[in-house]
């Protein structure tokens, strides 16, 4: 969506990393989705990141999620309980992230933790990036539109040697995933010159009763 309609409109070759609790991405190449053999390309948070490191949830030793996700900064802050209860572990999770990033600007020791995740993020996904050497990285996501979060990640990706347009944080309106599919859609099909308006037409003056928004029709 962001290629379409967003703040990379019109770049064919971008990397979307997305920052939460755990981590997520997605590769446009040529205007094309990458998707991968299995269909699972752009799963940044499950390359390995260090050796010996903590044991993520996919089951293997030092994914990247571990060292720089959400879960990687309240497990340095000393919050992370466990994630055996399933969606109640993470809504407790989801909770004490936003509660984190509320008080970043006033404890050294959270705005530490944050910058060392994503340190971390940059430091690992340089790499990849490089290899694809895209137009355009998004940084995006609860932790990923954090501030201190955003610059560490973007000045670690620039040391590593990324070119990219780097983009994401507070300044750049990214869209959230509901924006974005219902942007994408209208832009695809309700603007695009292959709709044929005759049916829509036909159907919403067929019936004298006036439809309403709570019947379910969305009224052009």
């Amino acid at each position: 969506a962001e290629t379409n309609i967003g703040i990379t409109r019109g770049a064919k070759d971008v990397v979307l990393i997305r920052a939460a609790l755990g981590l997520g991405g997605a590769m446009i190449s040529n205007n094309e989705l990458c998707t991968g053999h299995t269909n699972t390309a752009g799963q940044i948070g499950h390359i390995p990141a260090k050796l010996d490191g903590k044991r993520c949830s996919c089951g293997k030793i030092g994914c990247l999620t571990t060292e720089a996700s959400g879960f990687a900064v309240l497990q340095r802050l000393g919050l992370f309980l466990s994630t055996d209860n399933g969606l109640e572990d993470l809504q407790r999770h989801g909770d004490a992230l936003r509660t984190v990033l509320k008080k970043e600007k006033t404890d050294a020791l959270t705005s530490n933790a944050i910058s060392e995740a994503a340190t971390a993020l940059g430091f690992h996904s340089a790499a990849p990036i490089l290899m694809f050497n895209p137009e355009a990285v998004i940084l995006t996501g609860p932790l990923g539109r954090n501030p201190i979060y955003h610059q560490a990640f973007k000045e670690q990706l620039q040391a590593s040697g990324v070119k990219a347009d780097i983009r994401g944080g507070q300044q750049d309106a990214i869209r959230q995933p509901s924006e974005a599919a219902a942007g994408l859609a209208l832009s695809e099909h309700f603007f695009s010159p292959s709709l044929d308006l005759e049916p829509l037409i036909a159907a919403t003056t067929s019936n004298s009763t006036p439809h309403t928004i709570d019947e379910g029709v969305i009224l052009l």
